[in-house]
């Protein structure tokens, strides 16, 4: 009777046991949402869900001066779906779903442990090969060396998992090429944290535009409209003017750098087709306003030749000013701002009176 309680007991603990790794063989590989991931030094980084919405809207409103992170009015259907995505193991899913794909990470306090929410980055898939993110920090936690910590780490973490290439790497291995940014010129802040700080390299300058990439990689066979030139050498020969253009130290080296930059901007406007000369000259009214006004020996008179439409829309500008002016709708800390610009335009105005006679 004992031996056979004993045999009882043994066979229900084996089973028990084996029961036991059974289960946690079938837990298999991790959900995304988890592989996804990552800390840092002072930081958590997590994808987010439904229940930090309204973390995220305390976020977005402490600072309107910023970028603003929800742009729809459907976030938390976003969020949910986000969630149903990541709660899959394969990480392909990213890519079967990438045509409405936008993926909300967050960042955390590591010291602190709790789920006190202080910066979001956005992730846009859009249906690229290149990923293009928003970042946003609470008020409070700008200027901290967050930003550049997280977007660092962020990299390696996604290098790591195959989901982008290393710098060097064969593109085919990663599930995307990586990440790319749009930078306004006069958004000295923003081109040396991406560019200086988090290691993104330079593509091409038109206008105002400023596009960066990381890790630049070369595939003229993808269909893409946000892929790298394929100038690869392009960011070592103005890197050296981008630091000089965001010299604190130095103005007249800032204003050797700046003009570098804008030749090669502007020489960019002035060859593109005739049929798109219009929209690039519509688009890129104030940095070709700018530019005429204070560095005008840069356009030739090649250039002021494809500029005779850029009257009428120096003289809409112009009157907008002047009604914005009368209408009393300048801000009081933005009037310096919209003087210089009025005073570029004016100037700009008279250049192009004298060269198009």
């Amino acid at each position: 009777m004992k031996l056979k309680f004993v045999f009882v007991f043994i066979l229900c603990s084996f089973l028990t046991l084996n029961n036991g790794c059974s289960c946690q063989f079938n837990q298999g590989l991790p959900e995304l949402a988890d592989l996804l991931s990552f800390k840092t030094a002072r930081t958590r980084v997590q994808p987010l869900s439904f229940e930090h919405l309204e973390m995220m809207r305390e976020l977005d409103n402490s600072d309107d001066s910023f970028v603003q992170i929800i742009e729809s009015d459907n976030i938390g259907d976003l969020l949910k779906t986000q969630k149903s995505i990541l709660e899959s193991t394969d990480k392909h899913v990213l890519r079967q779903n990438l045509n409405f794909m936008t993926m909300y990470y967050g960042i955390f306090d590591e010291s602190t442990k709790n789920d006190n929410l202080f910066g979001v980055i956005k992730m846009n898939f859009c249906g690229r090969e290149y990923i293009g993110t928003d970042e946003k920090y609470h008020k409070i936690h700008q200027g901290k060396g967050y930003g550049t910590e997280v977007k660092k780490a962020l990299f390696g973490h996604w290098q790591n998992l195959g989901l982008i290439p290393h710098v060097h790497a064969d593109p085919d291995s990663a599930l995307f090429l990586g990440f790319c940014g749009l930078i306004h010129m006069r958004n000295k802040s923003s081109l040396k944290y991406n560019i200086i700080n988090c290691g993104y390299k330079m593509g091409r300058l038109f206008g105002d535009r400023v596009e960066v990439y990381y890790p630049y990689v070369i595939r003229s066979e993808y269909k893409d409209h946000f892929l790298p030139p394929e100038d690869e050498m392009l960011h070592e020969r103005i890197y050296g003017d981008l630091c000089d253009y965001l010299s604190k130290d130095s103005p007249e080296l800032a204003r050797v750098g700046e003009e570098a930059l804008r030749r090669m901007a502007l020489k960019n406007i002035m060859t593109v087709k005739e049929s798109a000369l219009n929209e690039a000259l519509n688009e890129e009214s104030g940095f070709i306003t700018i530019t005429l006004s204070r560095f005008p020996h840069l356009f030739d008179s090649e250039s002021f030749s494809r500029l005779t439409l850029f009257g009428d829309i120096l003289d809409k500008a112009l009157k907008e000013l002047e009604e914005d002016y009368a209408a009393e709708s300048i801000p009081n800390d933005r009037r310096e701002q919209y003087d210089n610009y009025v005073n570029d335009c004016t100037k700009a105005r008279l250049l192009l009176n004298a060269n198009l006679r």
